[in-house]
């Protein structure tokens, strides 16, 4: 399998609540974790959508998951999702992703600022 047939297992494993599969997957060394499935949702963001576990969310950010990636017609993130109505699941995400820079766009800026305030992390 390539990367390109890989990446939309775990977007059903997601919406399956399917743990096993998923962790299977996340074993794959050609699976691009990054991959949009057909609806341009990366599986973090799926997660977000389907799942309320954020051990699997933890998971996913450890095989290296990206929070910034917008889907391309809807043009959200997975942090930006999380944000207003997940707040704690937005925690989970500021604590253990890969990425720093997000945290300094000025369009997010007000929105990560009063949630880390909410979160007691600033």
């Amino acid at each position: 399998m390539d990367k390109t047939q890989d990446g939309f297992p775990i977007h059903d494993s997601v919406r399956r609540n399917n743990f096993r599969r998923s962790d299977d997957l996340l074993r794959m060394s050609s699976l691009d974790v990054d991959m949009q499935n057909e609806i341009e949702d990366t599986s973090v963001l799926t997660s977000l959508k389907y799942v309320s576990s954020h051990k699997f969310i933890k998971r996913l950010l450890a095989a290296r998951a990206t929070i910034s990636m917008a889907n391309d017609g809807e043009r959200v993130t997975p942090i930006g999702f999380a944000i207003t109505p997940h707040s704690s699941i937005a925690h989970t995400l500021l604590e253990n992703n890969k990425e720093k820079q997000f945290l300094f766009e000025y369009a997010l800026n007000e929105k990560f600022t009063a949630i880390l305030y909410r979160l007691q992390l600033v």
